[in-house]
C-alpha cells in the first residue's frame, strides 16, 4: 500500500511540473509588444493623413496606437498646422492613461481612463533586447547608490529559504540502497520579523532614517533641508522614519525519490502560503507649523494657487507624506506615498511555486552529491508604485529559473547511535524580467527628485494648473536581477531519535535592471515649479535647475520636461546580500514506518546594510518520511 500511494504522489508531481512548464510557455507571448499594437500598416502614417488642421481634426480616429504614431510632435509639430494635440485631445482631463495596449485610447473621458491601471500583458515593453530598448542596469557609472532616498525597495522572496527547507528533510531524502518509492512530506509554520528598522528606513531618506523640511526661497535657502512645500507644508522640521516587515509563512514541502522508475533521480514540490506587512511609519518629530493660515499669495515664491487666501491644508508631516488630498491647484498624490503613521500594509497569497527535479550523481554509506534544475513559478503579486514601501510577495511576478546542487557527508558515527553529518543545499537561479510598475526619478535632479511640483501650461505656454512628477513618473517597464542565490550548509547531530541542527546560510541577489518603460507624459505641457511664484512676472515661467533641495531662477524660456526626462535609478535595487545561522531541536520516531517528526527551529539573518533586511524568525515543523 506505501509503495502505491507513493507511486501516485509521484506521478502527479510530474503531472503538475508538466502543466506548469506548459502554462510558462503559452503566457511567454502574452506581451507581443509590437504586435500588440498595431503598426505602420493599419495607421500608415500620422504624418501623411495629419498634415493639416482639418484633416487632422481628431488624432484619436486615425491614430490610436504608440508605435504607428509614436510622437505627435514629430509628424504635426506646428501650431498652424494642428495647433496642439491638446486642443483636439485634451491629453491630461480626457485620457491621461496609458491602459489599453499603451494606446492613447479613443480619449474617452477621464472616468473611463484609469490611470491606475496598468496593462502588463498588453502593455508595449519591447522584448528587452539590448537592440530594442536601453537597458540600464543602474550601475555605479550610472546611478548614486549611497543609498538613500530610493522609491523601491525589493525583499529576500519568502519562499527563497533554504534552511527552513533543510529542516527535517536532511537525513531523510537522498538515501543509499533505495529502488522503491520513498520521501519526505511536511509543513513548516515560521513567523519572521525585521530589525534594524531604523536603518532600513535610511533606504528611503537621509543616512539617518529620517527627513529634514524646511523653506526657502531662490534668494534665502538651506540646501539641506527638503523644500516642505512640495508635500503642501509651510513649516519646517525632522521626522524619522521607521521601517518594518512582518511575515507568517505555512510552507508545504514535498520531496520524493524516483528509484523505482530510475535509479538516483528524485523530485520536490514547495508550496508556500505567506502573510506579509509592511510599515514605513514618519514621526511628527519637532515639526513646527507656520505661522499663516494660508499659503503665499499668487506673486509671491512658493505660491501653490492663482487665488489670494488659499488655505493651508496640511499642518503635520505624516499626513502629508501620504498625500490623500490636495492643496491649492496641486493635487493628490497618485504614487509614491510614505504611508501613515502606525498604518501599515498587508498581503497575502502564495509568493512562489518551487519545482525541482534532481539526479544524485553519487550516493553510499557516508554520504551523497546531486544536480538539479529548479524553476519558481510567480504566483505572488507585482510592484504598484502606489506606496514606497509597498507590501511584496515573492520576487515581484519574476520567474526564477536556475539549478541546485545538494550534498550530504557523514563526518562522525558512534555505533550508529550518535551521529554528525554535513549538509549543502545551494540554489542559483535568474529572475527573469517581469512587468511592474515603479516610481522614476528625474534625471540630473538629485534625490527625491519625484516628488517636486510641476507648472501646467496651455498650448500657449500660460499657466493653467500645478502638479507633481510622482504622479508621471510612476511608470511601467521590465524588471529584473541575473543572479540570485541561497546556500546553506548544516550540521545534524543525531542521537536515537533526538536530532540538533546548527547551520549558515547565505543569500545574495544582483544589482537590478530594467528595459521598456511605458510613459504617457504629455509633450510641451509639463515644467519644474522649484519655488516661483503663480502670478507676476514668474507666473509662466519655469525652473527645470531645481531640485527638492534647492530652488533655481526662473528659465530665460519655458523648458518642458519630456519622457526621455525620467530615470528608473531611484527605483532600482543595488546588489544585496545577507548572513544567516539557524538551528532546531527536534525529534524523529524512527520505529515507526512511516517516521513522523517534530521541531523547534530558529534563525538571525543579517543584511547587508539598508539593502538587505535584518530579521529574526522562530518556527515549528512537522514532517512524515515514508
Amino acid at each position: 500500500m506505501k509503495s502505491t500511494f507513493t507511486k501516485h504522489l509521484s506521478i502527479a508531481l510530474l503531472a503538475a511540473s508538466g502543466m506548469m512548464f506548459a502554462n510558462h510557455n503559452s503566457n511567454a507571448n502574452n506581451c507581443n509588444t509590437k504586435d500588440n499594437c498595431n503598426t505602420k500598416d493599419n495607421c500608415k502614417s500620422y504624418k501623411d493623413s495629419c498634415n493639416t488642421k482639418d484633416s487632422c481634426k481628431s488624432y484619436k480616429d486615425s491614430c490610436n496606437t504608440k508605435d504607428s504614431c509614436k510622437s505627435y510632435k514629430d509628424s504635426c509639430n506646428t501650431k498652424d498646422s494642428c495647433k496642439s494635440y491638446k486642443d483636439s485631445c485634451n491629453y491630461k482631463d480626457s485620457c491621461n492613461t496609458y491602459k489599453d495596449s499603451c494606446k492613447t485610447n479613443s480619449c474617452n473621458t477621464k472616468d473611463n481612463c484609469n490611470y491606475n491601471d496598468c496593462d502588463y500583458n498588453d502593455c508595449n515593453t519591447n522584448d528587452c533586447n539590448t537592440n530594442d530598448c536601453n537597458i540600464n542596469d543602474c550601475g555605479t557609472n550610472n546611478c548614486n547608490n549611497g543609498v538613500n532616498y530610493q522609491t523601491h525597495f525589493s525583499i529576500r522572496p519568502q519562499e527563497f529559504n533554504a534552511a527552513r527547507w533543510l529542516i527535517g528533510t536532511a537525513g531523510n531524502t537522498h538515501l543509499c540502497g533505495k529502488e522503491e518509492f520513498y520521501g519526505y512530506a511536511g509543513v513548516a509554520l515560521e513567523y519572521t520579523q525585521s530589525f534594524k528598522n531604523q536603518r532600513l528606513a535610511s533606504y528611503f531618506g537621509n543616512a539617518n532614517g529620517g527627513l529634514v523640511f524646511g523653506q526657502g526661497t531662490t534668494e534665502v535657502n538651506d540646501p539641506e533641508t527638503i523644500k516642505a512645500i512640495n508635500w503642501g507644508l509651510t513649516g519646517e522640521g525632522n521626522s524619522c522614519l521607521c521601517a518594518k516587515v512582518d511575515n507568517f509563512i505555512a510552507d508545504l514541502q514535498f520531496w520524493v525519490g524516483l528509484d523505482e522508475w530510475v535509479c538516483g533521480w528524485w523530485a520536490d514540490l514547495r508550496l508556500p502560503i505567506a502573510w506579509t506587512k509592511w510599515q514605513l511609519n514618519a514621526s511628527n518629530g519637532n515639526y513646527q507649523t507656520g505661522s499663516d493660515s494660508d499659503y503665499a499669495d499668487p506673486d509671491a515664491e512658493n505660491s501653490v494657487s492663482t487665488t489670494d487666501d488659499t488655505a493651508v491644508v496640511y499642518t503635520d508631516i505624516p499626513n502629508a507624506l501620504n498625500g490623500e488630498i490636495g492643496f491649492g491647484l496641486v493635487p493628490a498624490l497618485k504614487y509614491g506615498k510614505f504611508g501613515q503613521s502606525c498604518n501599515s500594509q498587508t498581503a497575502s497569497g502564495i509568493p512562489g511555486l518551487r519545482f525541482d527535479i534532481g539526479y544524485d550523481f553519487y550516493r553510499g554509506d557516508c554520504g551523497y552529491m546531486g544536480i538539479g534544475f529548479t524553476v519558481v513559478a510567480p504566483t505572488g503579486n507585482r510592484p504598484q508604485a502606489i506606496y514606497l514601501f509597498e507590501p511584496i510577495l515573492g520576487a515581484q511576478k519574476s520567474w526564477q529559473i536556475g539549478g541546485t546542487l545538494v550534498g550530504g557527508w557523514e563526518v562522525w558515527n558512534c555505533n550508529d547511535e550518535q551521529t554528525l553529518t554535513a549538509y549543502l543545499d545551494a540554489t542559483v537561479v535568474t529572475l527573469l524580467k517581469s512587468s511592474q510598475r515603479r516610481l522614476f526619478g528625474l534625471k540630473d535632479h538629485g534625490a527625491l527628485s519625484s516628488f517636486m511640483l510641476l507648472k501646467q501650461f496651455d498650448n500657449d505656454e500660460n499657466l493653467i494648473g500645478l502638479d507633481r512628477v510622482a504622479n508621471w513618473s510612476a511608470l511601467c517597464g521590465k524588471f529584473g536581477s541575473k543572479v540570485m542565490t541561497d546556500v546553506a550548509l548544516m550540521f545534524q547531530y543525531t542521537n536515537c531519535g533526538f536530532i540538533a541542527d546548527l547551520g549558515y546560510d547565505f543569500w545574495y541577489r544582483s544589482r537590478e535592471q530594467f528595459c521598456g518603460t511605458c510613459c504617457n507624459l504629455p509633450q510641451d505641457t509639463y515644467g519644474l515649479k522649484g519655488s516661483l511664484a503663480m502670478d507676476g512676472d514668474y507666473g509662466d515661467e519655469t525652473a527645470s535647475n531645481s531640485t527638492i533641495f534647492v530652488p533655481a531662477n526662473a528659465d530665460t524660456t519655458t523648458t518642458f520636461i519630456e519622457c526621455t526626462d525620467f530615470t528608473a535609478c531611484p527605483a532600482l535595487n543595488p546588489s544585496a546580500w545577507s548572513n544567516k545561522v539557524f538551528g532546531s531541536l527536534g525529534y524523529q520516531w524512527n520505529d515507526c514506518d512511516w517516521q513522523p517528526s517534530l521541531f523547534l527551529f530558529g534563525e538571525a539573518e543579517f543584511g547587508k546594510d539598508n539593502v538587505a533586511i535584518s530579521q529574526w524568525g522562530v518556527g515549528l515543523k512537522g514532517g512524515i518520511a515514508f
